[in-house]
């Protein structure tokens, strides 16, 4: 093979040519035959020569979100809080890395532990961190998070707390060895006054005498809201990586925002989590065990630098008097320079004692449930005389809970009309879907079904109305508010809700004999209604049909038969708020409380399907549930730093709009050959470059390449 030259009208073309000799097969005879490939001129050769050929193989890889998240860990120094807390490695990856990875994942694309190693595979943290993506799965994350909080350790803990709480109550002798045994294991984990209550009864012998002291030893030995987890180096980092987010960003508060929420998991095994526990759920899954989490943040920009991962069937009110000391602390040491301190919370942990408890520690901002004030939501919308921003409010002051408070009630238009938006849009679905599980039925019920029953109860919106069946229909009602001065007439109420879903009935009886359509009330139909004792309460029109409503003129007047819709609707749009601070001004506390919307934010996000995505929780055991709660946390703290990074450069992103922009930056890889290998990233928007200056996108691409 060689390659040739032929000049055509003076212009030189390049050929490779290939020659061999060739026997004919008939005369025997060998002769030379030339194979010629054209090149063509020198330039075409040399331009084709520079060009390289297309990739074998290209393969996409999630870089854009990935690396703004990486960058910013760095400059807040998450990384290195990480790395100092988390020493060691298991199955050849860092022990740190296995967070930093979770944390990463809520946020960009929230899987399982066991899918955690494909999921990685996809994005460019392997390269980025060198660790192999194979080694990731729900075993080596289980292994990596026992060497910081240990089951083994929490399950010894807890069998320490049975024996001597089974001492206590059943009477039953324990030896000296086994008494310092648990009592050793216990130490440092509980507090030691009621170990030395509980050692001091069992020492002296369960009697007649002593059995109530010894129950109350018991309830204070296993009563513990947070399940005995050493959570201690989770809550540093918390407070450690906020107090450096703090700092860069040069956040000066003195109104703290405290909330708490819940969150459901599918765990079947009750014995497997003393956390996950059944409760009012916050997203009606009632059935559902559930995980509490108590959160407190700055006011400004809602970055919580507080949590607390607790049994989900705790009341509000008594998580709030376990946790305050320890969430005054950390408020008094994360905000030494702010002068009069406020804590803004909600009305789930309004109680006497918490009241008393905060009094002389901190100034607090609350709302009070409008149901229990009757008195405050009596005045009419004129009394509302002050306005603030678009909310119209007037103010007193009156003793709540044995505090001396001011009290301002409020009512904002837009929030009535969002409410009752809510309600009627809601009850709608409602209907629908019992109506369909009615319909269900092969044979049709006399009475309501349990389902039925049990799709009003999950309903936030099942309290409003009443069913009954009757000739085997399913009849609505608005469901009557039970009187709180006269619950003598409620057997009255009942006996009204049946009369008219009787009487209506057999109005719908006769409506449907007709053979055509009517289209006004026929005399038939009025005569029923005339001649029962429930007529005067019905309004009867034709529109698509026989459409009823109640006639509220007719309604006895010593008696008022009002729904909890009714009810529901004098309270819409309406809020009372009350503090301690009787020397604050009525805007002062709205603006305070108004504030507390950034906390729900952070709930919002954290149950969040393409962010964060805390519920529902899959793991099932305490210390890896604990070891989730952290990872969502922090994770909601770095989409925050995140978003206030965009904010600051006049970027105002939501965090779901700053993800979407960014995840549409790929890396693509090139594979032209076994060690012919590039990586590239693919082209930008106005926006995405903007972020790709911002973050320093430049800098993890150069990495890659």
């Amino acid at each position: 093979m060689y390659l040739s030259e032929k000049v055509i009208e003076g212009r030189r073309y390049y050929y490779v040519q290939q020659s061999c000799r060739v026997r004919d097969p008939k005369t025997g005879e060998s002769k030379v035959k030339t194979n010629s490939t054209y090149l063509g001129k020198a330039e075409t050769i040399l331009e084709r020569f520079k060009q390289r050929n297309r990739p074998l193989e290209l393969a996409y890889k999630e870089f854009g979100f990935i690396a703004a998240l990486s960058q910013v860990s760095h400059e807040i120094g998450l990384i290195e809080l990480l790395q100092k807390s988390f020493p060691g490695e298991r199955y050849g990856v860092p022990s740190w890395l296995y967070f930093f990875i979770s944390i990463i994942n809520r946020l960009q694309h929230a899987t399982s532990k066991e899918q955690m190693g494909a999921w990685a595979q996809k994005t460019i943290l392997p390269e980025l961190y060198e660790f192999d993506a194979g080694a990731l799965n729900s075993k080596s994350f289980w292994y990596a998070t026992e060497d910081v909080v240990s089951e083994a350790e929490l399950r010894s803990m807890q069998s320490a707390k049975e024996l001597l709480s089974t001492a206590l109550t059943s009477g039953m002798s324990i030896s000296d060895s086994n008494r310092e045994a648990a009592t050793k294991a216990l130490t440092g984990l509980v507090k030691q006054d009621k170990l030395d209550a509980a050692n001091e009864l069992l020492s002296a012998g369960i009697s007649g005498d002593n059995q109530n002291a010894a129950r109350e030893a018991k309830a204070a030995l296993t009563d513990d809201l947070l399940v005995g987890v050493d959570e201690s180096v989770f809550h540093n980092i918390v407070l450690s990586l906020f107090n450096k987010i703090k700092s860069r960003f040069e956040i000066s508060d003195s109104t703290i925002l405290y909330d708490t929420t819940n969150f459901f998991t599918y765990i079947d095994d009750p014995s497997s989590s003393v956390l996950a526990r059944t409760g009012h759920n916050k997203d009606f899954r009632h059935h559902l065990p559930q995980v509490g989490l108590a959160l407190a943040a700055d006011k400004t920009h809602g970055i919580p630098f507080f949590y607390r991962v607790y049994r989900g069937n705790s009341h509000d009110s008594k998580t709030f008097r376990a946790v305050v000391d320890t969430l005054i602390e950390n408020i008094k040491a994360t905000f030494p320079d702010a002068d009069d301190l406020v804590l803004v919370l909600d009305k789930g942990n309004n109680s006497r004692d918490n009241f008393q408890h905060l009094n002389g520690k901190i100034k607090w901002v609350g709302s009070l449930v409008p149901s229990r004030y009757p008195d405050l939501l009596k005045h009419d919308l004129a009394d509302y005389g002050e306005q603030y921003q678009d909310i119209l409010y007037f103010a007193t002051q009156k003793k709540i809970m044995g505090v001396e408070c001011i009290v301002v009630s409020t009512y904002r238009p837009s929030l009535a009309r969002k409410q009752l938006h809510t309600i009627y849009d809601g009850l709608v679905k409602l209907s629908n879907e019992i109506q369909e599980k009615f319909d269900a039925y092969k044979t049709r019920p006399t009475g309501i079904p349990a389902g039925i029953t049990s799709l009003l109860k999950e309903s936030r919106h099942g309290k409003f109305l009443q069913l009954a069946v009757s000739d085997g229909q399913l009849i609505y009602a608005l469901k009557l508010a039970e009187s709180e001065k006269e619950p003598s007439n409620l057997k009255k109420k009942q006996a009204y809700i049946d009369g008219l879903s009787k009487l209506a009935s057999r109005i719908q009886a006769k409506f449907d004999a007709y053979k055509i359509c009517p289209t006004s009330v026929p005399t038939g139909v009025t005569r029923i209604v005339e001649r029962s004792h429930y007529g005067k309460f019905l309004q009867l029109t034709i529109h698509d049909g026989l459409t009823y409503a109640l006639e509220e003129e007719t309604q006895p007047k010593n008696e008022p038969l009002i729904t909890e819709l009714e009810k529901q609707k004098q309270r819409s749009g309406r809020n009372l708020l009350f503090t301690d601070n009787v020397s604050a001004g009525a805007t002062w506390l709205i603006d305070n409380y108004q504030a507390k919307y950034k906390i729900e934010d952070c709930f919002s996000l954290m149950k969040s399907a393409d962010l964060i995505r805390f519920r529902p929780i899959r793991h099932f055991t305490d210390t890896k549930i604990c070891a989730f709660g952290f990872c969502c946390v922090v994770a909601l703290m770095l989409i925050k730093a995140l978003q206030l990074t965009c904010a600051q450069s006049g970027l105002s992103m939501s965090p779901d709009l700053i993800k979407e922009e960014l995840t549409d930056i790929k890396a693509v890889t090139m594979i032209y050959g076994p060690t012919d290998v590039s990586v590239e990233i693919t082209k930008r928007s106005t926006v995405q470059q903007k972020l790709w200056d911002l973050f320093r996108l430049e800098e993890v691409s150069s990495l890659l390449a």
